[in-house]
């Protein structure tokens, strides 16, 4: 099966994200009145995104989507147990399994409680304008190869089909994405940068590409050069 992925992200790249996250430090620093030389302080304190976390019912199933259908490679399956994680987690008495997958240099977090094991599932229906919406980019080389490996699996899409941003939107002009679902609703895309949009590495142009292996990427931009 051809390979859906190289690169991660989750909204749009990681400069916009490590613009956010400086923003938010900013404000809370604004409000306790201790804005000078914050810049100085983020720099040490603020680093990078190190994984992207998924809470999940089943982690079997779910690390089966990501490795049989994104190409993703597990790469350790563990659990953790006692008080100290639930104080972390604000769980009381919980048990956690979790399987680190990663694709080249980034790693997604799948995280199932054993215990307690009564998570709210994501609601139904559930819109991308609602506040608890969040989901992961696929960057790939070839759309029309990509769509068709969903489309073999019969994944669930959310959109109808993969959308091309016209002409008159030249910033973004021929950009592709489409919105799916994996097997317990996570929200993920796939999405194709053309030619001189998006970062040069996204693109189907890039040195070393494969029309025959489109490569993963995403919104929170991680980055990963191998497959």
């Amino acid at each position: 099966m051809p390979s859906l992925a190289r690169r991660v992200t989750g909204p749009p790249a990681a400069k916009l994200t490590r613009a956010w996250l400086a923003a938010a430090v900013l404000g809370v620093l604004a409000a306790c009145g201790q804005v000078t030389h914050a810049q100085d302080r983020l720099s040490d304190e603020v680093q990078r995104v190190k994984t992207i976390d998924f809470t999940v019912a089943d982690v079997d199933r779910e690390a089966s989507f990501f490795t049989k259908i994104l190409q993703f490679e597990k790469i350790a399956d563990f659990r953790l147990v006692g008080g100290e994680w639930g104080k972390l987690q604000g769980v009381f008495n919980a048990s956690m399994r979790i399987v680190h997958l990663r694709l080249g240099d980034q790693i997604v977090e799948l995280t199932q409680y054993v215990s307690p094991p009564a998570g709210r599932p994501i609601p139904v229906p559930s819109y991308s304008n609602d506040r608890w919406f969040q989901h992961m980019a696929i960057v790939v080389r070839d759309m029309d190869a990509a769509y068709k490996i969903l489309q073999d699996n019969n994944v669930q899409q959310i959109s109808a089909y993969p959308i091309t941003i016209p002409p008159s939107n030249p910033g973004a002009a021929g950009i592709k994405a489409i919105k799916f679902h994996d097997p317990e609703r996570h929200d993920l895309e796939l999405i194709y940068f053309p030619s001189g949009k998006g970062d040069a590495s996204c693109q189907a142009s890039y040195p070393g590409a494969r029309p025959d292996r489109p490569r993963a990427a995403a919104g929170r931009r991680i980055a990963s050069d191998s497959v």
